[in-house]
C-alpha cells in the first residue's frame, strides 16, 4: 500500500505529491507508472477493491555505471508459482538494453539483480515489468559516478514526535516526523533542494510510503526539513532519505540516508 505524505506546506504541494507518486519515483527508492487497472491501499472483502496490476520497485533510485539494480515486485491478485514475468531496460534514448524473465513465486512475489553496462548512458533510464495483460514501469535514474557532494553537507537523519521531540520507535496509528539536517556549503547563491523520504516494511521489501519536502537554502544557512508519516501497523521499517536538486533533475546533494524504525502496537 502507497500512502500520500505531504510536507503541509500547501495545496500545491499535495498536488505535486500525488504526481510524483504516481510518477514513483520517483524510490529512487520512488516515485509507480502502472499501465493496467491497480488500486493501492485498499482492502476488504469485496474483491473488486483488492489491488490489480503490478507493483514495482528498486532498491535505489540513483545510480552509477556498473552498479547492480535490484528489482522486486508483486503481481496482483498473486498467480501460480513458477509463472515468468518479462523485466525490461530501457536506455534514455528509448532503446530496450536488456530483457530478462523473473519467476513468479505462489504469493504474486518477484526478485531480478541486474547490473547496468560499465558505460551506461547518463540519464533516465526505465524498468518494465510485463505479465500476461499486466503491466508496470518506473524510472531510475544514472549519473556520473564523479558527481561530487560539494554543495550542500549532510548532518544525519532522526525520528521525532509530532511535537518535534526526537523518538527512538513510534506507536501504529501515531503522527511522526522523518527530519533531516543539511547545511549550505556554499559562499553565495541559493540552492533549491527536494527532500524525499521513503518507507520500506522489511517484510516484503516494498516501498508502502513516499513523502516529500522542499525548500531553498541560503548562503551558509543551516536547515531540518521533514516529512510527515502515520505509520497504520507495528513492524520494523526502513527509512531511506534522498536530498535532490529538484524533481525534475534528481541530482543528489546529499549521499543517501538510511535508518530503522520500530513501530509497535
Amino acid at each position: 500500500m502507497i500512502q500520500r505524505l505531504y510536507d503541509g506546506q500547501s495545496n500545491s504541494g499535495r498536488i505535486l505529491l500525488i504526481v510524483l507518486v504516481s510518477y514513483s519515483l520517483f524510490s529512487v527508492h520512488s516515485e509507480i507508472l502502472l499501465k493496467s487497472k491497480q488500486v493501492l491501499g485498499q482492502s476488504g472483502s469485496d474483491q473488486s477493491s483488492l489491488p490489480t496490476g503490478i507493483t514495482l520497485t528498486t532498491n535505489e533510485r540513483i545510480y552509477t555505471p556498473g552498479e547492480q539494480v535490484v528489482i522486486r515486485g508483486v503481481v496482483h491478485p498473486p498467480v501460480v508459482a513458477g509463472n515468468l514475468l518479462l523485466l525490461t531496460t530501457i536506455t534514455p534514448d528509448g532503446e530496450f538494453h536488456l530483457q530478462d524473465k523473473s519467476e513468479i513465486t505462489r504469493d504474486g512475489a518477484f526478485t531480478r539483480n541486474l547490473f547496468l553496462p560499465p558505460d551506461a548512458e547518463l540519464g533516465q533510464w526505465k524498468i518494465n515489468a510485463q505479465f500476461s495483460d499486466k503491466e508496470a514501469e518506473i524510472p531510475i535514474t544514472v549519473i556520473d559516478p564523479d558527481t561530487t557532494f560539494d554543495k550542500v553537507v549532510g548532518g544525519g537523519l532522526v525520528f521525532a514526535d509530532g511535537q518535534g521531540n526526537e523518538i527512538g520507535s513510534s506507536t501504529a496509528g501515531q503522527r511522526m516526523q522523518v527530519v533531516a539536517t543539511i547545511a549550505s556549503d556554499e559562499e553565495e547563491g541559493e540552492q533549491p533542494y527536494i527532500l524525499l523520504a521513503q518507507i520500506i516494511d522489511t517484510r516484503s521489501n516494498l516501498i508502502i510510503s513516499i513523502g516529500f519536502s522542499s525548500g531553498t537554502l541560503l548562503p551558509g544557512q543551516t536547515a531540518s526539513p521533514s516529512v510527515q508519516w502515520v505509520p497504520e501497523i507495528e513492524g520494523t521499517f526502513v527509512v531511506e532519505l534522498f536530498i535532490w536538486d529538484s524533481l525534475d533533475r534528481p541530482v543528489p546533494l546529499v549521499k543517501k540516508q538510511t535508518a530503522s524504525l520500530d513501530v509497535v502496537a
